[in-house]
């Protein structure tokens, strides 16, 4: 019977070979989708270019060339990208966790991390992931929902004032009438599809989780890419 793995798309950012394959081989055990890139410049092309490729980005802090983390991690957000991302650093040093995680990091976790309290975060931070592209689908809805009163708006006002004239300029006033009401129907009818596509839709607001600081323990024995 074939394993069942979580649905995350999860890229690795890891520029550390070694280390690298350690976090891609105890992710690939869990998860269905693991990525290993080995830059921030490389994180942002992967995960800026296609946005929500990925649903959450495991990134070092600091690279020998390139951008860093932080920086790479405000380049991917600025993309419009939903991914949660965690940043991993060899340093203590909380200012800096802080200062990521008001830009925007889901997690910023002190090497080496345990894989149970990695996955763990990555499984939050998918989550997050997922409601924040809810929370963007219902705005999205909204907008349409705006667009789509407008419309109607207009359009029951050209209808009320079809009734006007043709009550004035029709000898049979019942039969302008009957036609002013099927124009306003059909009016309804044009603008009732992205009402109720919003209306049928969940309005259960979506907030990111917390975010959090991590200090992991030591991490397991080295593993190599499957």
């Amino acid at each position: 019977m074939s394993e069942c793995k979580h649905a995350a798309r999860v890229l690795v950012v890891e520029d550390d070979e070694a280390y690298g394959r350690q976090l891609v081989g105890e992710l690939r055990r869990a998860f269905a989708w693991v990525d290993h890139v080995r830059s921030g410049d490389e994180a942002v092309e992967r995960a800026a270019a296609v946005p929500d490729r990925y649903d959450v980005v495991v990134m070092d802090q600091e690279f020998e060339e390139g951008l860093n983390g932080l920086d790479a991690m405000c380049r991917i957000r600025a993309s419009g990208a939903s991914t949660a991302i965690i940043l991993l650093t060899g340093y203590g040093d909380r200012e800096m966790a802080l200062r990521a995680l008001r830009l925007g990091a889901q997690c910023y976790t002190f090497k080496p991390v345990h894989p149970e309290e990695l996955l763990a975060n990555i499984e939050r931070a998918y989550e997050v992931a997922t409601l924040r592209r809810a929370r963007a689908t219902l705005a999205e809805q909204g907008q349409a929902w705006r667009q789509s009163a407008i419309r109607l708006g207009v359009a029951a006002g050209l209808a009320l004032v079809a009734v006007v004239v043709l009550a004035f300029l029709a000898k049979d006033r019942f039969a302008a009438v009957a036609i002013a009401f099927v124009v306003v129907l059909v009016c309804l009818l044009a603008g009732w599809q992205p009402w109720a596509k919003v209306i049928l839709q969940s309005t259960h607001g979506a907030a990111d989780g917390k975010i959090e600081i991590a200090i992991a323990p030591d991490a397991s024995q080295d593993h190599a890419d499957p």
